[in-house]
């Protein structure tokens, strides 16, 4: 099945990354900037943390949890193309 078949972040089936245990027990929250190298069918080649959330629990998970979703292809880009994007860790 191509990659294309799993859900991507903006998709109601894209699982949102469970929250460190250690994290959520000292009360940790962040913004972690993600980028990825995505190929035109959506899958993922390599993906880093361009700016922690200051905490490395939630930038590693963060970034696993969601490398298992599928990404759109930037239009007009060459491939592989970097997609970025922010990723809110909130305990509210």
């Amino acid at each position: 099945m191509p990659s294309v078949a799993r859900p991507g972040p903006g998709d109601k089936d894209c699982k949102r990354p469970a929250y460190p245990e250690s994290s959520a027990r000292n009360g940790d929250e962040g913004v972690v900037t993600l980028q990825y190298l995505v190929t035109k069918d959506g899958a993922i080649l390599e993906g880093k943390v361009v700016k922690s959330s200051g905490f490395s629990a939630l930038d590693k998970a963060a970034l696993v949890e969601l490398a298992k979703c599928a990404y759109e292809f930037p239009e007009g880009e060459e491939e592989p193309a970097k997609v970025t994007f922010k990723y809110a860790w909130s305990l509210e």
